[in-house]
């Protein structure tokens, strides 16, 4: 593999991995929001997704993300042609999650969730014998 499609597999990492925080915090902060319809039709759900899509997409601080996230998905199939296939996909989903953790965190976002693994009393006995 080349520099270049190295470098290009890393950039689309990088669009991916920072506008998923932004499109996130874009489609959070909509000044918009539809309420859900009481009583539930077939005809006031399918108008209450409609008026949810609209109004999402009226918003720049969705859109301008969502378009540049877009962009690096046709970059990306576009390096698919050219690139080897079993090194393409791991790089570009690495660089995704660490463009993605390093711009939520800048955005102010908190990390959340249980670790993968938690230590166990029988865990530290395994290791220790």
């Amino acid at each position: 593999m080349d520099t270049y499609s190295l470098l290009s597999l890393i950039a689309v990492g990088a669009l991916w991995g920072c506008t998923n925080s932004l499109i996130k915090k874009g489609g959070e902060s909509r000044k918009h929001k539809v309420t859900f319809p009481k009583p539930v039709t077939i005809r006031s759900f399918s108008v209450y997704i409609a008026q949810n899509l609209l109004s999402l997409f009226m918003d720049w601080r969705f859109v301008l993300p969502f378009t540049l996230n877009q962009s690096g998905s046709l970059l990306y199939y576009i390096l698919l042609g050219s690139s080897e296939l079993s090194m393409a996909v791991p790089i570009c989903n690495i660089t995704t999650f660490m463009f993605t953790i390093v711009s939520g965190l800048m955005l102010g976002e908190k990390l959340q969730g249980n670790p993968i693994c938690k230590p166990t009393k029988n865990s530290y006995n395994l290791f220790s014998k």
